[in-house]
């Protein structure tokens, strides 16, 4: 099914209320711009055309790295987000740096592509230890895209996840014409985007949003919330189904977009202040309660106590400069910290909340 026109304009308008090149390209939507921009007659600055050109380069990439799949990998192989969603987009406009693939067994599968040739990426830290999906993967004959196999989605830290077998039951064949090589259902789609860019970190990019507002066109409103109440992440689904209709559709913000997650109107980048905002308080949003108070209270005090090799009087004085910056982009203050800042960064990453 392919997104309604009424969508697309909703999308057109919001690009056209972006001012900034640099901030578009940020928010994952540069190729969009590009598009649109060249529509309009507009010369591309360097930056859209970048985006552009990794945009496509992706989408003619795919395919080829998909079949290598299918070949090397025996049982059955699923598909999601990147080149899934991205066909899903006007010309392909999405950028994507890996193929995300689910299958029975994983450390089976990784196996398999290591002996056709594939190379793991160094790991030197581990984190991707008891993770939801291996080691990345590379061929060294399509390098563009990495390969992440899936023993499971990335999901809400604190909830179960749909399990695989349940996933392949509803799968349906990919809409990137590889003969072999299934994707989730509609609804199951929708949902696993939803999750996935929540644990990421919540409303976080502009395109994020719109992956989701894509993907709730295919699907039946009613089933969706059913299946979201019976996986426990309705509120996660509620609050990115508000935040796209607020978007593009000019639906009502919901509280979190005149919070923490003001920074998608805009088409900016997130202040000091709204970052932690964001980290204590965007559970409560979108988890259970139970889940969402241990989710706070983990962070809160995680932030609160020096990193691992920082003295207290260190950690005072990067908070005092987190006060006195509040209002800044969260990258200017990092600047502004130089290696102080990743004190903050590592103190902040557990190995099941990285962004991987």
């Amino acid at each position: 099914m392919t997104p309604s026109a009424d969508l697309w304009a909703g999308v057109d308008r919001f690009i056209d209320r972006v001012s900034s090149p640099e901030l578009a390209s940020a928010h994952l939507i540069g190729p969009l711009v590009a598009r649109r921009w060249r529509q309009q007659g507009r010369p591309l600055p360097a930056v859209l055309a970048r985006d552009e050109r990794r945009a496509m380069l992706s989408t003619v990439t795919a395919p080829a790295l998909l079949r290598r799949l299918r070949d090397c990998v025996e049982g059955p192989m699923m598909i999601f987000k990147g080149p899934e969603i991205a066909a899903r987009y006007p010309d392909g406009a999405r950028i994507f740096g890996d193929l995300d693939v689910l299958v029975l067994d994983a450390p089976a599968a990784q196996r398999d592509l290591r002996a056709a040739g594939f190379s793991e990426i160094p790991d030197p830290e581990g984190i991707y230890v008891d993770l939801h999906h291996l080691t990345p993967l590379r061929d060294p004959s399509i390098p563009l895209l990495a390969v992440e196999v899936h023993s499971a989605p990335k999901w809400p830290y604190d909830l179960k996840p749909p399990s695989a077998s349940e996933l392949f039951e509803a799968a349906v064949p990919s809409i990137c014409g590889v003969p072999g090589v299934l994707a989730p259902s509609p609804e199951h789609h929708a949902l696993l985007l939803a999750a996935h860019g929540w644990e990421h970190e919540p409303l976080r990019f502009v395109r994020d949003v719109l992956d989701v507002a894509i993907a709730k066109e295919e699907v039946d409103a009613v089933e969706l919330s059913r299946l979201a109440r019976d996986w426990q992440i309705a509120e996660i689904w509620e609050i990115n189904r508000a935040a796209a209709d607020a978007l593009f559709k000019d639906g009502r913000r919901p509280r979190a977009m005149r919070i923490w997650a003001r920074h998608l109107i805009d088409t900016r980048e997130r202040t000091v202040l709204e970052n932690h905002l964001e980290r204590w308080f965007s559970g409560l949003w979108g988890l259970p309660l139970q889940a969402a108070l241990r989710q706070s209270g983990r962070r809160i005090a995680r932030d609160l106590r020096p990193a691992f090799d920082e003295t207290w009087p260190a950690k005072l004085r990067r908070t005092f400069q987190a006060l006195l910056h509040a209002f800044s982009p969260r990258s200017k203050y990092d600047e502004l910290l130089g290696p102080a800042a990743e004190k903050g960064q590592r103190r902040n990453a557990s190995r099941r909340e990285l962004d991987v």
